[in-house]
């Protein structure tokens, strides 16, 4: 009798996993599981804290990106380059990540500027706004540049 309740349990975990595995391959296929998907890379290049989110910004991942600002922020890091190239996506929640260190980095003489954006996200940033508010680049050189050039001056100042 033991011997069957071991194979019912053994049947039992292997439908379980199947389940399980079943499951993930379903939201895999409709792209739920990757809307809590989110790296961040950050790196100096010419005196600009270059950060390339890669992914979604959503209420799932505000707080690492929120978390990463704040970070270069409190370093004194005030130069701040959101490369956009692999951003798929950026929410309400993430836009206000960006606005709550707006006003430090400004006070501190540096600027946020976007770089790389995909239409989708162009598109969200304009219609809320945010272009009007921050200086938007096509190619992340360019957005360095800016920093250079601006020697201080940024917008809203």
């Amino acid at each position: 009798m033991a011997d069957a309740v071991d194979s019912k349990s053994t049947a039992q975990k292997a439908w379980g996993f199947k389940s399980l595995h079943r499951h993930h391959l379903i939201a895999n296929l409709v792209g739920v599981s990757a809307m809590t998907d989110l790296s961040i890379q950050v790196r100096e290049v010419g005196g600009a804290s270059v950060v390339e989110p890669s992914g979604f910004i959503n209420a799932h991942t505000v707080r690492q990106f929120e978390s990463t600002l704040e970070g270069l922020v409190e370093g004194g890091r005030c130069n701040i380059l959101l490369n956009c190239a692999n951003l798929n996506y950026i929410s309400s929640a993430g836009l206000g990540a960006i606005m709550g260190q707006i006003e430090s980095v400004r006070e501190n003489g540096g600027d946020i500027v976007l770089s790389n954006l995909k239409e989708n996200v162009f598109t969200i940033f304009d219609t809320l706004g945010f272009t009007q508010l921050y200086k938007v680049f096509d190619q992340e050189e360019d957005a360095v540049n800016s920093f250079n050039s601006a020697e201080g001056q940024s917008i809203g100042q």
